[in-house]
């Protein structure tokens, strides 16, 4: 490695301060800040005099030493974009160099102070330096307070102030800030000021500034995401009724189910606690509307001791949808033997029998479906009770039964279509598990044939082509791959049958009906893997093939130019309409408007959650779309850029690669282009892999954390990356280095040599060990064959996502040389 972090510490950079800031010594302080804050009467007001920030920074491990420190030999102008370079590579150490000596400079402009303070505390926060963001920041702003550039240093302090626990202070800059940049980011800021009055045990306030920041506009996730936050400051104030009114609010806007009833039996909970006499209806309505959820079943208990009664159907569901099928049944029968038998619903006896069949009670489950059949033959259940009656054979062992009972709902009941088509698949499917291609074919031609617009008819037909082609039926094979070519509803699913179609007749002789179906593959989705794997196959390009030249940064004048005439004719816009610079429409957008200011403090989540939320409101309009992408991409907010360049793409109903290239290239970005190349070319790597790897782990998004705890652009999980991190010597290793953008790309470089090596350069086969581990690389490889063709290989990958993941890299790898190297 050409470059490795040095033990955590601030010390270098603190020893640049201590001798360069203006204002600063080591033998005086300033002199102390008054804060002003209002107190438990609204009325009043406390002037709390605090301390100054410390001029002594502790230089205890926080952020490692610089690799070197640059000597500021240019002007501050540009030593301010060398530092924001290598804050953006993740050099934090030299960008943390650079930024101070421009604080100190004597020929820095008060801007540059103040833009190079807020560049400082913006990298330093990050990592967790709160003490000597804080000094730099008081510094820049004791000498220039009054600057227009001065906001986003008062925001920075209020951070630190807020990580160092000095509540008052952090309150005070946080107002400052919104006095000099009112209107946009109003909700976080009061936020955060209500987490300082909590922190202050000032109740009132804090609820005051959450209900601001309630007020105040952002996105509708992070919106959410308040409300609950005030709800459970209102619960610990001992205020259910007004956390029961956010839990509400949230209520009348989510969509989505599992969240819908986590917060339903919140606000249930907070109308129990105030006393409220809605409380045993929401706990009803909640159980019976969410029976399978966690929430349901918590509810049933709460009803319990509430003493609302319920019946011992709605018990039995519970029951039921918690896995309990013992009490299920018990709630079962004792609801049948408790009312009227017109009074037991037809899905009672349907989840009975479930239950029944989860315990092996076979007959028992049996009884209960023909009880539908018999006794309710006009319920909407009716269909799902005879299909249930074969199923109850096959977990039972009895294939053979459970095939004549399906072809027995198929024979009988022909006008209960998705019943019969449902059926009719079943049976298909069994003979093909069962190996019996004739019977399996032959029940698939006849469900293409009775119900041939139906989703089993497709299914069906994917499953027959595959069976006929796996018993050498060729003819067959294509026979069936036509058929679900012109049935297949998506794009992708057209695509693949098309190319199958397209290599069966090709290897029959019939070359015009192979190039017919290559076309209409790679016509019906231009983006994906088949018309990828058509397209190398017709050009003799191998997969992952390196190509002569492929550079990542170009001129793209004439490109950009190209991209532009087509965007204007496509949209139909004016010849001369101007392109590129964000328009008014956008420009006037809240969200936009909050998510460029969030970016510009470092606050690049919920930058990006904002920015996504603006361009819901573009999204057929292509000038918009394309000067969303530009920006983006020019801030480094590389996903929401992806997203916006996708979205364009959508809106011109074109494709990735029936796009002008460089719109293509704002799909398919090369971010950080000398870190990559320098990496691959260390490391004996193709570029346009590492790319595609890295678009597929995390879209380019170096904070990315998965659940198994990777982190990073290359998505490292933590045993691996402390086996790369002592192979490659790197001290005093913390796994949050991964988000250090080099770090995430040298750590994802290093484990793909190894599996390239491991594999004699195979990149199929070392993606799959990334992916998987390389014990079951090895395993498919032995599978397939040392040498086996491609498709074999992935054939013979045993886990689908893995298969997947090969396949979508292998994708993005073709596109990748498609774009970058012609």
């Amino acid at each position: 490695m050409k470059h490795k972090p040095s033990p955590h510490t601030f010390s270098a950079t603190v020893a640049l301060l201590m001798v360069g800031l203006t204002g600063c010594t080591l033998n005086s302080a300033p002199p102390p800040v008054t804060y002003v804050v209002i107190t438990d009467t609204p009325s009043a007001a406390l002037a709390v005099t605090q301390p100054a920030p410390p001029t002594v920074i502790n230089v205890s491990t926080v952020l490692p030493q610089p690799t070197s420190a640059p000597a500021l030999q240019s002007s501050p102008s540009q030593a301010l974009t060398e530092a924001a370079k290598r804050a953006h590579d993740g050099y934090y150490e030299d960008a943390l160099a650079l930024y101070s000596q421009v604080v100190s400079a004597p020929d820095s402009t008060p801007a540059q102070v103040l833009t190079a303070a807020a560049g400082y505390a913006e990298v330093g926060l990050r990592e967790g330096g709160f003490e000597p963001s804080l000094t730099v920041l008081t510094d820049a702003l004791t000498r220039y307070p009054n600057a227009p550039e001065a906001s986003a240093a008062y925001f920075l302090r209020g951070e630190a102030n807020l990580g160092l626990s000095r509540w008052t202070s952090a309150i005070n800059d946080y107002r400052t800030y919104l006095s000099l940049r009112p209107g946009l980011i109003d909700s976080y800021i009061h936020e955060r000021i209500a987490d300082a009055f909590l922190a202050l045990n000032m109740p009132l306030e804090a609820t005051a500034a959450y209900n601001q920041a309630t007020a105040a506009g952002r996105a509708r996730l992070p919106w959410a995401a308040l409300r609950e936050r005030t709800a459970q400051v209102y619960l610990s104030l001992g205020q259910p009724f007004l956390a029961m009114a956010e839990y509400d609010a949230i209520l009348a806007s989510a969509q989505n189910r599992a969240y819908l009833a986590d917060i339903g039996l919140r606000a249930a909970a907070a109308a129990r606690a105030a006393g409220d006499a809605s409380a045993p209806l929401r706990y009803k309505t909640l159980f019976e509307t969410y029976p399978d959820s966690a929430a349901g079943l918590s509810a049933l208990g709460i009803l319990s001791e509430l003493g609302v009664a319920v019946s011992d159907y709605d018990r039995g569901r519970a029951y039921f949808y918690a896995e309990d099928y013992a009490g299920a049944i018990q709630a079962f029968n004792d609801h049948t033997t408790s009312v009227i038998l017109m009074d037991i619903p037809a899905e009672l006896y349907l989840l009975l029998g479930r239950a029944y069949r989860e315990i092996g009670n076979t007959p028992a489950a049996l009884v209960a479906f023909k009880t539908i059949v018999e006794q309710y033959p006009t319920s909407s259940l009716f269909g799902d009770a005879v299909l249930e009656q074969g199923r109850t054979y096959f977990v039972a062992g009895d294939t053979a039964q459970a095939i004549s009972t399906y072809l027995g709902v198929a024979n009988t009941y022909p006008t209960l279509q998705a019943t019969a088509a449902e059926a009719l698949w079943r049976v298909g499917y069994l003979y093909s598990e069962l190996g019996n291609t004739d019977e399996a074919l032959a029940t698939f031609a006849r469900l293409s044939e009775q119900y041939p617009v139906s989703e089993q008819a497709v299914s069906g037909a994917g499953i027959a082509a595959a069976a006929a082609l796996a018993a050498g039926d060729t003819g067959q094979a294509e026979q069936w791959y036509a058929r679900l070519a012109v049935a297949a509803s998506s794009g992708e699913s057209q695509a693949d049958a098309y190319w199958q179609v397209g290599k069966l007749a090709s290897k029959r002789g019939a070359a015009d009906v192979g190039q017919t179906a290559y076309q209409n593959a790679m016509a019906a989705n231009p983006d994906g893997y088949a018309a990828a794997r058509i397209r190398e196959g017709l050009t003799g390009v191998r997969p992952f093939q390196t190509p002569a030249s492929a550079p990542l940064t170009r001129d793209d004048t004439a490109d950009r130019q190209t991209a532009e005439t087509w965007i204007r004719a496509t949209f139909g816009l004016a010849a001369d309409a101007p392109l590129g610079d964000l328009t008014a429409g956008v420009l006037a957008n809240s969200a936009w408007s909050r998510g460029a200011e969030l970016w510009s403090l470092g606050q690049f989540s919920a930058a990006e959650i904002e920015f996504l939320d603006a361009m819901d409101a573009f999204e057929t309009d292509g000038a918009a779309l394309y000067g969303m992408a530009l920006t983006l991409k020019e801030l480094g907010a590389y996903y929401p850029s992806q997203q916006a360049a996708a979205n364009l793409i959508s809106a011109a109903d074109a494709a990735t690669l029936t796009a002008p290239a460089f719109i293509g290239r704002l799909r398919f970005p090369a971010p950080y282009p000398d870190l990559i190349q320098a990496t691959a070319d260390e490391y004996r790597l193709d570029p346009l892999l590492m790319l595609s790897l890295i678009r597929n782990e995390s879209l380019f998004d170096t904070y990315a954390t998965a659940a198994a705890g990777e982190k990073g652009m290359s998505q490292v999980i933590p045993s691996t990356a402390d086996y790369i991190a002592g192979k490659i010597n790197w001290p005093d290793y913390q796994h949050e280095d991964l988000f250090r953008p080099y770090a995430g790309i040298t750590f994802g470089a290093v484990y793909l040599e190894e599996q390239l090596a491991l594999f004699d350069g195979d990149a199929a086969v070392a993606l799959s060990a990334y992916n998987a581990g390389p014990g079951r690389g090895i395993a498919w490889l032995e599978t397939s064959g040392v040498g086996a063709d491609f498709d074999v290989f992935l054939n013979a990958i045993t886990i689908s996502s893995t298969r997947g993941y090969v396949q979508r890299i292998y994708t993005f790898y073709a596109t990748y040389r498609e774009l970058y190297a012609g």
